[in-house]
């Protein structure tokens, strides 16, 4: 048995006017799931799709169909959010270890109708059996060609231009509609002959959409990548403002631009506590303490994230944020036109070119300085220097050969990774400090001091492998041969 969808626009009837043969179909059976998923799609990851249909669990394979796994479902208060300790026994024994202590987020819904049926050939024989299913705005159809009459299946697909799919599980979630995206990262579409205004409006626009669709989220901790996807957000909103800033109109933008720079600042708090803790119990260096020594700092932490996390959700439900973000969102609809200046009329390729070549040059300048001497504002500020390339390489990535960019992606990414370990270790040594400040307060035991100490100085001595690895990263990352690469990318001569 083999799965297909119809081409948007095509009818069923269409393909039964084009055939010899007839159709015969039972009554439609109504069918309504919900579709349930981690923040970044563990599941679907895994060709796994949990749909909840009643109060009934299912755990199907994406790419058969084959249902594994079901059992009855006790649903939670706030359906929007399944703890995997409500699943059913079986189901629930299968599914954490493939999530980790992720929960999962109602990621969407779908109702449709499905038909068996038959296909008859001219002369009255059934040759197919058939199942079709309905949704709003999309069709999929199977075809199980009875033994001798294999042909009869191409003739129907011919007939209706159908497309292959690998299963009813699949075309569900291709049809469903998404409450939540489990895709973080947003598309950014921009064609060579779009003007200036018209991409910084696409981007801008693309952004405040995951911005906005991160928020209840961010509010409802359900899962730590929902704070890190809405500052990626921010950041590449405010990536977007510095690199626009010789054509955008200032006078429009400067209230924006210190909005989103105070929520990124409001934002770093909770997301540094989330990655020190994240780190705490796995991190080598801290291997040497027991349990019962970490336990009050960690206890201090949290309450110190409690806190910054209330500030930050009263923030998120505040009047004054909504009022911005609504006002940013309006300003982007009904503005359209006149964000730019004049210039921005212009084709946006060449000015992309520019501002690509810009800030890989101040890269190569700036990462060439870097000594054993410099100091780390300088390493945090290459840092934030390559997010602003790779981000504008996001927004411009449907202008370029895609080869030569996945190339240069590559050593960016072990570049970028290196710099942000850099930073991880600096802020791990600014909260193993706290840690050693608060024992010597606590009247702990010297020893239980001493280590604090020692997990401090292993940091720092960490701290200065980075430079010998930064060298041959960064030699990678700027060799002649990747020079070429990028310059050839934009169609640019150095």
């Amino acid at each position: 048995m083999s799965w297909y969808t119809l081409p948007k626009g095509k009818q069923l009837d269409e393909i039964t006017s084009s055939l010899k043969g007839s159709f015969s179909w039972e009554r439609p059976q109504s069918s309504h799931q919900e579709i349930y998923d981690t923040f970044i799609g563990s599941l679907a990851a895994q060709d796994l799709q949990l749909a909840l249909v009643d109060k009934t669990a299912v755990l199907y394979r994406t790419d058969t169909g084959e249902e594994l796994m079901s059992g009855s479902l006790r649903l939670p208060p706030d359906p929007s959010v399944l703890p995997p300790a409500r699943l059913p026994g079986e189901i629930q024994g299968r599914i954490p270890p493939e999530i980790g202590d992720r929960v999962l987020l109602h990621i969407g819904s779908i109702s449709y109708t499905v038909r068996s049926g038959t296909y008859s050939n001219r002369d009255g024989k059934i040759v197919c059996r058939l199942a079709l299913c309905e949704a709003e705005g999309s069709t999929a159809i199977s075809i199980e060609p009875l033994r001798g009459y294999r042909k009869s299946e191409g003739k129907i697909v011919e007939a209706g231009s159908l497309i292959e799919t690998v299963s009813e599980a699949a075309w569900r979630m291709a049809a469903m509609e998404q409450l939540i995206s489990c895709q973080a990262v947003p598309a950014f579409t921009v064609h060579a002959e779009v003007s200036i205004n018209d991409a910084f409006t696409h981007i801008c626009t693309t952004l405040i959409r995951f911005i906005r669709g991160n928020e209840f989220g961010v509010i409802g901790e359900f899962d730590t990548e929902f704070l890190h996807d809405y500052r990626v957000s921010i950041r590449k909103t405010r990536v977007a403002f510095d690199q626009f800033r010789p054509i955008i109109k200032r006078g429009k933008f400067k209230r924006f631009s210190r909005f989103f720079k105070l929520l990124g600042t409001e934002t770093t708090p909770v997301r540094d506590l989330d990655v020190f803790l994240g780190n705490l119990g796995t991190h080598e260096l801290f291997s040497g303490f027991e349990e019962t020594e970490l336990k009050p700092f960690i206890t201090y932490l949290k309450r110190a994230r409690r806190s910054d996390q209330k500030h930050l959700v009263s923030r998120l439900e505040s009047i004054d944020y909504q009022a911005e973000c609504d006002a940013w969102e309006q300003l982007l609809t009904e503005e359209t036109k006149n964000l730019c200046r004049a210039k921005g009329d212009k084709p946006f390729l060449p000015f992309a070119r520019k501002r690509l070549k810009a800030l890989y040059e101040q890269i190569l300048e700036d990462g060439n300085a870097i000594t054993h001497a410099t100091r780390e504002e300088r390493i945090h500020t290459l840092r934030k220097d390559c997010k602003k390339l790779r981000y504008m390489l996001m927004f411009t990535s449907s202008l370029f050969d895609p080869e030569p960019m996945e190339k240069l992606l590559i050593t960016m990414k072990s570049l970028q990774d290196l710099l942000g370990n850099f930073n991880d270790l600096c802020v791990h040594i600014a909260y193993m400090e706290q840690f050693s400040q608060y024992l010597a307060s606590h009247g702990a035991q010297q020893e239980q001091v001493g280590h604090a100490v020692r997990v401090i100085d292993s940091l720092q001595t960490e701290k200065t492998r980075f430079f010998p690895e930064f060298e041959q990263t960064f030699g990678r990352f700027s060799s002649k041969k990747q020079q070429k690469n990028f310059y050839r990318m934009i169609h640019i001569t150095p």
